[in-house]
Parts: C-alpha cells; sequence; structure tokens
C-alpha cells in the first residue's frame, strides 16, 4: 500500500509542477483540486482506496472532483474505499465507451448508440451508482455480471438498460436462506467405497452390466443417476437406432423409470458398441466418477481444470481467441468465449471466492457459491473444448472438497432444461438453476436419510422431434 501511495504523491507533484491548459482536461478537476487531492492522501482520507495494487490517478482524481462537486451542493456520495473506487472506475470506462459510440457513431462498431431516452437512464445508473456503498461481494458481483455481459462484443449495448442496472445494482439475494435449516449430506465415505468399486469393475466389465439389475443400496443407484447425466440419451438412441425413434425412444423412457434397470433392448440403444461409446461416452462416464473420489481438502481450480480436462480426453488448452467458443443465446444475442488476456484474473477471482466460500459459508451457502462459480465457468467457454462437462465435475469436486456430497447436476435431461436456466438467469446470478439444486440437494438428503435414492430422469416427448440434434439455440 505505501509504494502505490508514494507513487501517486509523486505523480501529482510532478503534475502540479508542470500544470498546463491540458492537465485540467485530462484529469478532469482544477489545479486546486488536484492539491487538495495530494492533502487528502497525504493525511490518510483515501487509505482505504490503496488497499489496491494500482491505482489510476486520473480515475482517482476524476473521482475526487465528483466528491468536491457533491459536498458543495451537499448531495450524497459513497463513502472512499477500494470497492467503491473500483465499480467508479467501472461505471466510468462505460460511459466513456458509450461517448465513443456517440461520436463515431456507428463507424468503427456495429453497435448503435443509445437513444435520448436511453442516454438519460444510462445517467441516471451513473447517479445511482456513485450513490452506492459496495461491499467486497457485491462489488465482485459487478464486476462478474459485467464480465458475462462482455459489452464491447454485445449486439445489444448500449440499449440493454435493464441488464446494466442489474450488472451495476446487483440485489444480492442469497437462495440458500431458506434451506440452513435443511438436512444436507455430509457423510461421503461410502459413496467414494462405492466410485471405487465402481470404477474397479468397469476396467474389466462393460458399462451395460452395471444397468442389468437392481441397485442393492442407495449409493449404487446414486451413482447410475450421475452416469446417466452424462449423457445425452436421445442423442445417442438416435445414433444407435435411429429407425422408428418414437418406439425406441419410449422403449428406453419406461426402463429409466424402473429403478435405471435396462432390458436387453434398453442395453442396445444406449450401450451398443461404437466409437462414440469408446472415445466419448466412457470418458464422459469415468470422467464423473473420477471427480468423486477426490479428498476433503482445499482446491486449486486452475490445477483441477487441467486434470479434469485429462480424464475427460480434452485438449486441455485454453481458448486463443475470444470467438473459439460461443452459445447463441437468441437472434441477436451471443455468447463468445472470455478473451484469452482475461483468462488468468478470472481463474484468479474464481479461486479467491472458493477460498472465501470454503472458509466462511455454511454448508448451503458454500454450495449456492458453488452454483455461480459452476455458471460463470460454464458461460465463460474459457477450455478450448469440453467446457461443461469439466466444469460440472469441477463443481462435484468443490462440494466434495467440504465433504458434501454433491446432487446430481444433470445439464442433458429434458432437453436440457437445467443447462437454459443457467443461461436464462445469467444475469440475476443463476437464480432459476439455484432453485432447482438447492431444491434437489435438500431431498437427496432426505430419501439418503430415509435408506434410498431415486432421481427421475426426465425424457421429453419432444425431444424425438428434434429437426436434428445441435438445433437447439445454446448446445456447446
Amino acid at each position: 500500500m505505501q509504494d502505490e501511495k508514494k507513487r501517486i504523491i509523486n505523480c501529482i507533484k510532478k503534475e502540479l509542477k508542470n500544470w498546463n491548459s491540458q492537465s485540467e482536461k485530462y484529469f478532469n478537476c482544477t489545479r486546486k483540486e488536484m492539491k487538495y487531492l495530494l492533502y487528502a492522501i497525504r493525511k490518510g482520507i483515501y487509505d482505504n482506496v490503496f488497499q489496491k495494487k494500482t491505482i489510476s490517478l486520473p480515475l482517482l482524481s476524476s473521482w475526487n472532483h465528483l466528491r468536491s462537486e457533491r459536498q458543495k451542493r451537499k448531495i450524497y456520495i459513497q463513502d472512499i474505499t477500494s470497492e467503491n473506487y473500483e465499480i467508479y472506475g467501472e461505471i466510468k470506462t462505460t460511459l466513456h465507451y458509450i461517448t465513443k459510440l456517440i461520436e463515431e457513431n456507428n463507424t468503427i462498431t456495429h453497435q448503435t448508440p443509445p437513444t435520448e431516452q436511453e442516454l438519460l437512464k444510462i445517467l441516471e445508473l451513473y447517479q445511482k451508482v456513485t450513490m452506492t456503498n459496495y461491499t467486497k461481494e457485491s462489488k465482485e458481483e459487478v464486476i462478474n455480471r459485467l464480465q458475462k455481459l462482455n459489452l464491447r462484443m454485445n449486439n445489444n449495448f448500449p440499449h440493454n438498460i435493464k441488464e446494466l442496472e442489474e450488472a451495476f445494482l446487483p440485489q444480492l439475494r442469497k437462495h440458500s436462506e431458506k434451506y440452513q435449516n435443511s438436512p444436507i449430506i455430509t457423510e461421503i465415505k461410502q459413496i467414494q467405497i462405492t466410485v471405487e468399486n465402481t470404477i474397479k469393475y468397469l476396467k474389466n466389465h462393460d458399462i451395460k452390466t452395471i444397468f442389468n439389475k437392481s441397485s442393492n443400496t442407495k449409493e449404487e443407484n446414486y451413482i447410475k443417476r450421475m452416469i446417466l447425466s452424462q449423457i445425452d440419451i436421445p442423442s445417442v438412441v438416435f445414433e444407435n437406432f435411429h429407425i422408428f425413434l418414437d418406439q425406441a425412444m419410449n422403449r428406453v423412457r419406461l426402463d429409466l423409470k424402473n429403478e435405471f434397470v435396462l432390458t436387453k433392448e434398453s442395453e442396445e440403444l444406449l450401450w451398443k458398441e461404437s466409437y462414440t461409446k469408446r472415445e466419448i461416452l466412457l470418458p464422459l462416464i469415468n470422467g464423473v466418477l473420477q471427480s468423486l473420489e477426490k479428498k476433503t481438502v482445499p482446491l486449486n481450480i486452475k490445477q483441477e481444470i487441467k486434470q479434469i480436462q485429462y480424464n475427460n480426453h480434452c485438449s486441455g488448452e485454453f481458448v486463443k481467441t475470444p470467438y473459439a467458443n460461443k452459445i447463441i443465446v437468441s437472434n441477436s444475442l451471443i455468447l463468445y468465449s472470455l478473451s484469452p488476456e482475461k483468462i488468468p484474473i478470472f481463474l484468479d477471482n474464481m479461486q479467491k471466492k472458493y477460498d472465501r466460500l470454503y472458509y466462511e459459508s455454511s454448508d448451503y451457502e458454500f454450495m449456492e457459491g458453488c452454483i455461480e462459480i459452476m455458471g460463470d465457468m460454464m458461460l465463460s467457454q474459457i477450455m478450448v473444448s469440453g467446457n461443461k462437462r469439466t466444469v460440472k465435475c469441477l463443481f462435484n469436486e468443490m462440494l466434495i472438497s467440504r465433504n458434501i456430497l454433491p446432487p446430481i447436476v444433470d445439464l442433458n435431461e429434458n432437453e436440457q432444461f437445467l443447462w437454459d436456466k443457467f443461461v436464462e438467469s445469467r444475469n440475476t446470478n443463476y437464480s432459476l438453476a439455484k432453485d432447482i439444486i438447492l431444491q434437489d440437494t435438500k431431498e437427496m438428503a432426505e430419501q439418503f436419510n430415509e435408506g434410498y435414492y431415486n432421481k427421475p430422469l426426465t425424457i421429453a416427448k419432444s425431444a424425438t422431434s428434434r429437426s436434428d440434434f445441435s438445433n437447439k439455440y445454446y448446445r456447446r
């Protein structure tokens, strides 16, 4: 802190010595205000801001100017904290980009300037932001939401006023609060023994033999359901038996309602020997089983991602361009991969969030935070391939690290219903997905406490009506 403070003081002294007509425009303040800023820094008034490693003098002087103007008019302004300083920087960057859009008038980008009414709403948002005190948690949430909006590549910006408001003024509603007195499974030893035995068994036996008999324990049924969650069942059935698809899907659908015991016919529909089974399905299954074997110790997220990618036969490489992957949300909105230069910062933020949750939160709070990390990482599309499968395994490992049994997160089931909920509620902290996963966790604990486990697998009737098996907007 002291080194950065000393650097800024020296910069101010140099600027005051060489002050000219351009200085006031560049620093957005008068020479008198710059002198006061120097005085305020020396007095320690801005010490909270210097908790950041690097401070921008133009931004700090602009903020100080705004504070002076508000104080003269007796208008409230946010406190002097590093969190408020950082979000002030984000709103100023956003306004600067909008100003550039207006000045250039669509000559440098595919985006169009805001209408007069939209501009008024954006300026109103600016006023609200500068009157808001941000906590560490809310600051992180703003940064995450802005990152997901990806304003410079978002076709809807700057007309997406509601999304901007939700990003800069997040309502941090905790879904976990209503589950604090609900059961949760924190005894995972027997599950891990069953997983270990299953992995050993599959080295010498076909996967289909697991599904030709009823489970003897709730742990076995849990493993079966976890395996099935890795498979886009309609796609597999279509590949293995695309004639009379409706009848084939009805056969599989009926068997999966019967405690996941498959008839010979359904076994062939799902587990027919093929390249897809050997090179895609079995690595998917092996990867998710291995994610349940982790020790109950804190994780290094970047290292785990690399290992999970290896287990799932993926490249293990991060994207080299923001256009490497995309999620088409609608005809006018495409979510691209995170820019490569932002990936290290993104992973560092995810690690810090995980660490804070690991040591400071209750079990359901920890799970809610892990759902947020899962959503952020899936939608960032930072890996060359296998983003969803990798992050799903990471989610399991994060929960195991806190000695919590992961619920079944099935992103394929019911025409990717849960995945849709992640995408649809990406700007509200994945609220729709949280509701589903937290409720599933509670119900799973209640069933385990009663000595059984049964999570039905839904195959939508519409599955056989796909024009092709990748025609839905966001499939990655």
